[in-house]
């Protein structure tokens, strides 16, 4: 399952409910960025990049989160979201 760990705001910020969330269901988060060469701004609760046709993405995953880090609170899933943008 994917989930915008960010999904409500500001952008880039790991919510305080994720860690929570996967600790509950015992999961395993890995982080994932996609970006796309060229795109298009659209506004839709928040400003979104959508790919445009045709173009080429780049999807970069990182290292998988046991849920155990989820007592570190957003921490650990922010510093790897960070680090693999």
């Amino acid at each position: 399952m994917g989930i915008a760990v960010d999904g409500h705001g500001p952008y880039g910020r790991v919510g305080d409910a994720f860690p929570r969330l996967v600790e509950s269901a015992g999961a395993v988060a890995v982080p994932v960025a996609v970006v796309a060469d060229r795109s298009s701004k659209v506004w839709a609760r928040a400003m979104l990049d959508v790919p445009r046709r045709g173009a080429r993405l780049a999807i970069a995953v990182g290292d998988a989160i046991p849920a155990d880090a989820a007592g570190a609170g957003p921490a650990p899933f922010q510093s790897a979201l960070v680090e693999v943008r």
